[in-house]
């Protein structure tokens, strides 16, 4: 984004299954374009942190884990 969008975090269920549809919905109301990557694993708790790691070996990032 070229600037803030305070409505894309707006009236959105977060938590919930309908985020993403929701997110989409908003962004093509305000005229963005969208595009969707492949989705990575969450890191929602320390355990998802301890196995990054091990799942960033497989990843192209451009940052040493």
């Amino acid at each position: 984004m070229k600037k803030p969008l305070p409505a894309l975090f707006r009236e959105i269920e977060w938590g919930s299954p309908n985020v993403l549809s929701c997110s989409l919905d908003i962004a093509r109301l305000e005229g963005l374009s969208r595009a969707l990557l492949e989705p990575l694993p969450d890191l929602d708790t320390l355990e998802d942190l301890r196995v990054f790691p091990d799942f960033a070996k497989g990843l192209d990032l451009p940052f040493k884990t």
